[in-house]
């Protein structure tokens, strides 16, 4: 077992995850542990059966994030199995609550208040197990997941996916439409349909290539093309659950490509005749037997990295220049997973080390005319977060704690002053939840860099996703609220 760490929790102490990969998002502990009886009520209650008459078992990993929660990032049911047994107020069932509460607990045969766990707070070091258990198939997994829940999976830990485009944008969708969510936890859903026909679309035009960023392997929400092609997606889920296209090769609505090739034409309109750009590969880095002439360190950062933010706001808009740094060999993958035959290398394509710039914030700012602002903004823009994770954290707190103020607000949790906003300043169509939880997460690293003697921000992929998440948000904010309540101008 890879994990050092093994520490015995009261089972009060431990939280199922409410962004289970296969179980789905749940909104509280409740709803996760129904989630779970649902998924399949015979292999749930064989499970409590089991766990009553023996003993619990394998240990759950559990992950400890910045707030110090003990997440259970694998053994979900055997957890909510324990919860149910301690409260079965919590049962998913009248009839499990009454069987439970007829048992004894003095007599089972193990401590609720020690249930045994293997722990770390790198959640990379538990993704590797859970993939290895779950996702990695090839016998190696003891508990096979759907291919949603693997998609899911890979999509969340970066590992190289040729049909990103598929879980991308299905996620995007659940994360705003209720009714589509619903419609993929039915079981006759079929994410190996949905990946087919996402392919076919993006191939041939229906879907539009622009929706998506093809450096990052993610969706640009501000794509015009977004809406048409989440209505896109929405069809197609509604196409899968009406079974008008399905995976039985003796069927004549098999998802083959000459099938769906008639399908698009009869079914949907193409977004463009333009075929998508090929994707440029990364080069292939030869293995280095002799010392370099020049060190790495030396051209691993911009040389003179310069984002001009005027004060005029009559000026229009200003130019942005940040030189890119030199390509480098990346760095050896996160995540070695064991594959048969010949050991390969799984290639992840690694985040920039800078933020992306945003020109609207810039605006914002400028109108803003405070200096401090321009320039937190202009250093935070600058830093190579790989190797400044723990500054950016900390500059980013006081750039949020700090913009309100300008506008009178007195709190302490800038996590409420932003929360009040985003329904009004963000459509619904955008991810208004993600804005959220960017907020928060900031709020939370921040609060821990500065106060713990031991915690510090190390991930800076997670800073780069969070901050790159809220820029547009807090542009909105300062020119439709900070800057009309400064100038004391009240809406």
């Amino acid at each position: 077992m890879r994990f050092n760490e093994t520490v015995f929790y009261s089972i009060n102490d431990l939280k199922l995850d409410e962004e289970n990969y296969r179980f789905g998002l749940a909104k509280n502990q409740q709803e996760c542990i129904d989630l779970i009886y649902k998924d399949s009520p015979e292999s749930f209650e064989n499970l409590l059966n089991d766990i009553i008459n023996n003993n619990i078992g394998d240990y759950p990993l559990v992950f400890i994030n910045a707030n110090n929660e003990n997440i259970v990032l694998d053994g979900n049911r055997r957890v909510s199995v324990l919860k149910i047994i301690n409260d079965p107020s919590l049962a998913p069932t009248k009839k499990l609550t009454e069987y439970l509460n007829s048992i004894d607990k003095d007599k089972l045969p193990f401590d609720l208040d020690k249930i045994g766990c293997f722990v770390s707070r790198d959640k990379q070091e538990i993704l590797k197990t859970v993939y290895e258990r779950h996702a990695a198939g090839r016998g190696i997994s003891r508990i096979q997941w759907s291919a949603f829940a693997t998609a899911k999976f890979r999509y969340d830990a970066e590992i190289e996916d040729n049909d990103w485009r598929a879980i991308s944008i299905l996620l995007h969708l659940i994360s705003i439409d209720e009714p589509a969510n619903e419609l993929i936890k039915k079981s006759n859903f079929s994410f190996e349909v949905f990946r087919r026909m996402i392919r076919h679309a993006y191939q041939n035009g229906y879907l539009h290539y622009e929706i998506f960023n093809e450096d990052k392997n993610v969706i640009i929400p501000d794509s015009e093309y977004l809406a048409k092609g989440l209505d896109l997606v929405r069809k197609i889920i509604k196409v899968i659950d009406n079974g008008e296209v399905g995976l039985s090769r003796g069927k004549n609505n098999y998802a083959s490509d000459d099938y769906l090739t008639q399908y698009f034409t009869h079914h949907f309109i193409k977004m463009t005749e333009i075929k998508p750009p090929r994707k440029k590969r990364r080069p292939k880095v030869s293995k280095i037997t002799k010392p370099t002439s020049e060190p790495i360190s030396a051209i691993e950062e911009p040389s003179n990295s310069n984002i001009e933010i005027g004060t005029n706001t009559s000026e229009p808009e200003q130019n942005l220049t940040i030189e890119s740094p030199v390509n480098i060999p990346s760095p050896p993958p996160q995540m070695s997973l064991p594959l048969s035959g010949s050991t390969p290398i799984l290639n992840i394509i690694e985040p920039p080390t800078l933020i992306d710039t945003n020109h609207q914030l810039i605006h914002a700012l400028n109108k803003l005319s405070v200096q401090k602002f321009n320039l937190l903004y202009q250093s935070i823009s600058q830093l190579n977060i790989k190797k400044h994770a723990i500054l950016a954290v900390v500059a980013t707190w006081a750039f949020l704690d700090s913009l309100p103020r300008v506008a009178g607000w007195t709190g302490t949790d800038f996590t409420s002053y932003y929360n009040n906003y985003i329904k009004n300043l963000i459509p619904p169509k955008e991810s208004q939840a993600d804005i959220r939880h960017s907020i928060s997460w900031i709020f939370s690293e921040g609060n821990c860099n500065k106060h713990s003697s031991q915690y510090v921000t190390l991930d800076h992929k997670e800073f780069i996703k969070h901050f790159n998440n809220i820029q547009y948000f807090i542009a909105k904010i300062i020119e439709e609220k900070i800057i009309p309540e400064k100038n004391g101008v009240h809406g």
